[in-house]
């Protein structure tokens, strides 16, 4: 398999496991998601981090995996694993040529790896907003921006009303995906 339309193809016809780095990530619910909108037969294996997903997935251990840029990155570049899409709704920048799991045909699909910076309960207003004024502008730097691209990643700043809008909508996304595939605690 070497693309996605032929991962779609083979996951429709019959059962197939997928590596993640644990159950409950955000790379399994990323790997639900893409099973519950395309109609895929998908079965998650967990493994205990990024990398053990990325080397099973390697040596042949488990057919596809729903994996971090960064975790097989390596594996990409010795020629052992191929990306045939990334789970965001846009392309990354590392790889504008990866298309994205809609583009191949699969709707609503959006999740990508995500940091954010906290501060705890009770912090001054004053305080927050400093904070939040020199974190923008680390992410708005253009240098930043390039380092991030080149792993794949980018600097997305925006105000704790967007943050917190994206947060909510995460939840009812994956709250309805954790529903629809079943999944549980383990």
């Amino acid at each position: 398999v070497t693309t996605m339309a032929q991962f779609i193809e083979a996951t429709r016809a019959k059962p197939h496991n997928f590596s993640s780095p644990a159950n409950g990530t955000l790379n399994h619910l990323a790997g639900e998601w893409i099973a519950v909108e395309g109609g895929l037969q998908l079965d998650h294996i967990g493994y205990r981090g990024g990398a053990p997903a990325a080397t099973a997935l390697a040596s042949g251990e488990v057919p596809f995996g729903v994996l971090a840029y960064s975790s097989v990155l390596p594996f990409v570049q010795s020629g052992d694993v191929t990306m045939l899409a990334t789970t965001s709704a846009e392309r990354v920048a590392a790889d504008p040529n990866l298309p994205t799991v809609q583009e191949a045909g699969i709707a609503n699909v959006d999740a990508s790896q995500w940091s954010a910076m906290y501060a705890p309960a009770g912090t001054p207003k004053e305080i927050v907003e400093f904070l939040h004024a020199e974190i923008t502008a680390v992410l708005n730097d253009p240098a930043v921006k390039e380092r991030f691209a080149k792993v794949g990643a980018s600097t997305i700043p925006q105000s704790q009303e967007d943050f917190r809008a994206m947060l909510d909508g995460l939840r009812e996304d994956f709250a309805s995906i954790v529903k629809a595939a079943g999944v549980t605690a383990q």
